[in-house]
């Protein structure tokens, strides 16, 4: 079977989407309590890089894809390694954002 390969800048856009839903609903208490300490900066770290990925679906050329890609999954492993408890559980929940973000890194736009 072949992949249906038309609908490929649909979940590039959906992935963008995703990112941004997944940020604005595990960070929404941290951006409203507005406490300026160590998880602020990662929210709002995690806030501006998938907006600079969704706003990289609207511009020609790859910088605004590739590098917030980049520092979107960089910035996840180093939360994933900071809340890291022993467990897996506990960073469970940044694994598939992490990659996202890697998957955009090493994707440019077509």
């Amino acid at each position: 079977m072949k992949p249906f390969k038309t609908a490929y800048p649909l979940a590039r856009w959906l992935f963008r989407l995703a990112l941004l839903l997944f940020t604005g609903m595990t960070f929404w208490n941290t951006y409203i309590g507005l406490h300026l300490d160590i998880g602020f900066a990662f929210a709002a770290g995690f806030a501006l890089f998938a907006l600079l990925l969704f706003i990289g679906g609207f511009v020609k050329g790859n910088g605004l894809t590739v590098i917030p890609g980049l520092l979107y999954f960089a910035l996840a492993v180093v939360y994933m390694a900071r809340i890291y408890s022993g467990t897996a559980a506990s960073i469970q929940d940044f694994v598939i954002p992490a990659l996202l973000g890697f998957y955009f890194f090493t994707s440019p736009e077509k």
